[in-house]
């Protein structure tokens, strides 16, 4: 979860924000004061979800006798992109701007659908071995996940209609 909370509110990660911003013709890692409410959110929720991971661990391990197959699951559930937007933002800066949108809204909107998406890309290498690892079919995973990606997905839409509704950018 913190690499994808790192990609959804990390405030100048050079592999999406950077190359994202670069793109859309906005100075390098502005829009920084949105970015840091974002990211200050996203460190209680990943706090909360920690600490609820912790106690899960210890009541499995001292209660029911979880070993090495639970205790994996449980560290999972807790625990490419210069080309995703290479390839992206080149369509959505022009949309953006026709839409009129701010540059610096569409770059937020690609780093929060980057952030959520990579924990449920059936693409993604990374996911898909540590699921097998871990010996929880794809489709188990996608229904234990999916009320978190809802909550990251509304949080991320109330952000960038905030972003919208008052023009941020371009610094």
């Amino acid at each position: 979860m913190g690499t994808s909370a790192g990609y959804t509110s990390g405030l100048v990660n050079p592999f999406n924000v950077g190359v994202a911003q670069g793109i859309a013709g906005l100075p390098m890692f502005s829009g920084i004061g949105l970015r840091i409410v974002i990211w200050v959110i996203t460190v209680i929720l990943v706090l909360i979800i920690f600490a609820s991971g912790m106690t899960t661990l210890l009541i499995g391990v001292f209660s029911y006798g979880w070993y090495l197959t639970e205790l994996s699951a449980v560290f999972f559930a807790m625990g490419i992109i210069s080309g995703l937007a290479a390839t992206t933002m080149p369509i959505m800066c022009p949309l953006a701007d026709v839409l009129g949108l701010t540059r610096q809204t569409a770059v937020l909107a690609f780093q929060f659908g980057d952030g959520i998406t990579n924990y449920i890309t059936p693409t993604s290498g990374i996911l898909m071995a540590n699921l097998l690892v871990a010996k929880i079919p794809y489709e188990k995973w996608v229904k234990f996940i999916w009320p978190l990606i809802v909550m990251w997905t509304l949080l991320g839409v109330l952000f960038v209609v905030y972003a919208s509704l008052t023009n941020y950018g371009p610094f």
